[in-house]
């Protein structure tokens, strides 16, 4: 292993969000690798006995440092060899891993003796992947506010030159303004947000916007909006102090800094330089930075500095208060730094190498033929792996013997050495090569496919307007010659390449389909005069210069209800909702788009309040259809509709909609009486009429109305076996909730001691005031 001591807390936030290649929840504690292999709990450490402590003695006694490892309350960690070259927070930036651990270790008791092991590798085990979202959002000083997400993000979307994207994030349905530095966490899912301007106090809405912010897979994290309550009632702390070079202290505190107060500052002798000091005194964000250049300050020698009064930008007062701290003017290394190396690059841009590190050194301090460049037009970039090269990018190109110069004075080294004057003539040769395509590629991007154009050499578009590039086309085996299309304003430089362009399928045009052809593959002659490169070289013609195949794009775009299917819907229905009400048991939605089947027909997906969902059906035309269980309504009004979870075709999901729908209840009449009210016998006197007949009174759980579609509405039956010939008919009875059912017939004693029945039809119509038909789930028995 990294052989490391661990001593641990994990938090459940650090568990449930490490990546996959991290351990997910080894036990707290402290883990001796090597020659030793035994771990301590927390508790352990903190209740050793005597003879436990002199064990751990003698287990750390010769031990190196880079075999332990130390990890805190998030769960972060590292060698205590790595915190004491790098800090402490510096060094728990990598999350640990598996291979940090041994295979196993012996358990500590309190008294040093062991019981049992344990295998923390093993812990490997169960991660689950982060999830494309926003975890939690949090202020943690009124002046800067942490992000957290389930997975890394792309730090291109949320930071630009050190400070945020504003238009990927609101606060309060706005989006953030100014200049607010960023910070993006090493594992990529905190993202440290610090207001140039205001506070992050008080109680408001902070969202992240809908596709703003992607994951370093290129998807996007959903949208987010949350509620943040913040005050800040935490007094700042005194954190560190830190030796930038011979002449630059910062003392570092808890939090950004407001007011450093009255520094006063002294020599161990008692000479007070507190003057002096404080001329050279500055705020720089969480520390306040000493420049102690001034030639009463002397080098060499401890100066004892306390600053009363310090503020954060809550007004909370440092504690203690005054803080005090020391630290010592350097001398000077006596060396002065140089430029060793101006190198020609192409016509537009150009190396600096130094002989050492240095700072202080801005675009403007580089004069090309003695005018200084422009800061925004000009560009000066350190190189990330050789501190002592600069990359200097020019707006204008250059050609022939150039006079590159820095005037004394402009830079020093980290000891605090000034730069000399410098000037030097270096020969940009002229370059008379055109560029050429050096690869075309075509990817998936947001689910488009791109086709990327990487030339030999940096360029810019040299085209305008619409480009027509003749193309050999072969679909299903039969070849043919078309034109393909596009304007050069859709070529899009890719950024962090100067030579790379992307466009789009969806936007080249074919002469033959006016689309590319799905499946057709395509050998395109590129153009002339489509780039120059940075001495103005155009491209040449070249045939067949790149093939790709056309596939086909994603909807990258989520579904959403069209709002214009229930524009009709009139009364209390609430119209253009998207929500039609098709009767008390039913209500459709229509999607904008093509929707996943298993998404859109889940029940779980759609709630009524107050109502059960009970079946959900996809039709034509991306509509779906809703069906609410009978009698889970149980009054009329406005309810609450929420649809979530759907899906599109392509897999994306719908963003949460939330509306209110007026609804009448569905709770069906239910027989709750059976009365046998009359039975007429035939009067045999009356010849060529059957007189006899029955009566049966049914009385509901409401008021209920016969109906006029089928006034027989229930078929008789005697001892299991329907009565045909018999006419039966319904009608209302002596009070709104009873219905009267006649039978032709006169039923007998003999009748209702085989059994007597009545089965509703399934034209049956009976219903109350809503509409709702009675619910006859099972026969009626009648009796006398």
């Amino acid at each position: 292993m990294n052989k490391k001591v661990v001593l641990s807390v994990l938090s459940a936030t650090f568990v449930a969000s490490v990546a996959s290649s991290a351990f997910a929840a080894p036990k707290d504690g402290l883990y001796i690798g090597g020659n030793v292999d035994k771990y301590y709990s927390i508790e352990t450490l903190f209740g050793l006995t005597a003879e436990g402590k002199a064990q751990f003695g003698q287990e750390l006694a010769g031990t190196d440092f880079n075999n332990l490892v130390f990890v805190d309350f998030d769960g972060k960690g590292a060698s205590i060899q790595e915190i004491l070259d790098n800090g402490l927070d510096k060094a728990k930036q990598d999350p640990l891993v598996a291979d940090d651990f041994e295979a196993s270790y012996s358990i500590a008791k309190a008294d040093g003796t062991v019981d049992g092991t344990y295998d923390a590798r093993k812990d490997v085990d169960g991660v689950t992947p982060g999830e494309l979202k926003v975890e939690s959002v949090s202020a943690i000083n009124a002046k800067q506010l942490e992000v957290k997400f389930g997975v890394p993000v792309d730090e291109d979307t949320v930071i630009s030159n050190g400070n945020l994207v504003n238009t990927a994030f609101q606060k309060n349905g706005v989006d953030l303004s100014g200049t607010n530095p960023a910070e993006l966490s090493k594992d990529g899912k905190t993202l440290t947000i610090t207001l140039g301007s205001g506070t992050w106090e008080g109680t408001y809405l902070f969202s992240v916007k809908k596709n703003s912010v992607k994951s370093t897979d290129g998807e996007f994290i959903a949208a987010y909006d949350e509620k943040v309550s913040y005050e800040d009632t935490v007094a700042p702390t005194l954190v560190d102090t830190e030796t930038v070079n011979a002449t630059t202290v910062k003392v570092k505190f808890s939090e950004p800094i407001k007011s450093f107060g009255t520094i006063t500052a002294k020599l161990a002798d008692g000479t007070d330089l507190s003057s002096a000091v404080a001329a050279g005194a500055s705020i720089d964000g969480n520390a306040v930075k000493f420049n102690l250049n001034a030639s009463g300050i002397p080098a060499g020698k401890a100066i004892t500095v306390s600053l009363a009064g310090v503020t954060d930008h809550a007004d909370n007062l440092v504690t203690p208060n005054p803080v005090t701290t020391t630290f010592t003017k350097g001398t000077l290394d006596g060396v002065a730094p140089t430029i060793t190396a101006v190198t020609p690059v192409n016509a537009k841009k150009f190396e600096l190498k130094f002989s050492e590190e240095v700072e202080g050194l801005t675009v403007d301090d580089i004069e090309v033929n003695g005018s200084a460049l422009v800061p925004g037009t000009d560009k000066l970039t350190q190189d990330k792996t050789d501190k002592t090269k600069y990359v200097v990018e020019l707006a204008a190109p250059q050609q022939g013997l150039v006079t590159i110069s820095i005037a004394a004075g402009k830079f020093t080294d980290l000891s605090g050495e000034s730069n000399a004057a410098f000037s030097k003539i270096v020969n940009f040769t002229t370059d008379t090569v055109s560029p050429t395509l050096a690869s075309a590629t075509v990817d998936k991007k947001d689910g488009k496919e791109v086709l990327t154009l990487t030339f030999s050499e940096d360029v810019t578009v040299a085209a305008s307007g619409l480009v027509t590039a003749s193309a050999k086309k072969v679909v299903d085996y039969i070849t043919s010659t078309v034109n393909l299309t596009f304007d050069a304003g859709d070529l899009t430089p890719v950024k962090g390449k100067a030579n790379q362009f992307t466009i789009e399928l969806s936007k080249v045009s074919d002469s033959a389909t006016t689309t590319l052809t799905e499946g057709a593959t395509y050998t395109v002659d590129l153009p002339a005069s489509l780039v120059r490169d940075t001495a103005g070289n155009a491209n040449e013609a070249k045939a067949k210069a790149f093939t790709f195949t056309r596939g086909t794009d994603a909807d990258t775009k989520a579904p959403a209800l069209d709002k214009t299917y229930d524009s009709g819907e009139t009364g209390n229905r609430v119209a253009s909702n998207g929500i039609l009400v098709v009767d008390n048991d039913t209500i459709k939605v229509k999607f904008d788009r093509a929707v996943d089947g298993a998404s859109a027909t889940n029940p779980a997906n759609y709630k009524v309040s107050g109502a059960t969902v009970e079946d959900v059906t996809l039709t034509a035309g991306n509509v779906v259809e809703i069906k609410l269980a009978a009698d889970s309504n149980t009054f009329t009004g406005l309810r609450t509709v929420e649809i979530s979870g759907v899906k599109s075709k392509d897999g994306v999901v719908m963003e949460p909609y939330t509306t209110s729908e007026y609804l009448v209840e569905n709770v069906r009449p239910t027989v709750k009486a059976v009365d046998v009210t009359s039975i007429t016998q035939d009067d045999p006197a009356t010849t060529g009429t059957d007189e006899s007949e029955t009566v049966v009174t049914l009385t509901f759980s409401e008021s209920v109305t016969p109906g006029t579609g089928d006034t027989a509405d229930f078929d008789l039956y005697i001892k299991g076996v329907k009565v045909t010939g018999v006419t039966i008919s319904t009608a209302a009875g002596a009070s709104s909730d009873k219905i009267e059912v006649t039978i032709g017939k006169e039923l007998t004693e003999k009748d209702f001691t085989d059994g007597v029945t009545l089965k509703a039809k399934s034209t049956a119509d009976i219903a109350d005031a809503n509409g709702n038909k009675a619910n006859f789930d099972s026969e009626i028995p009648v009796h006398l």
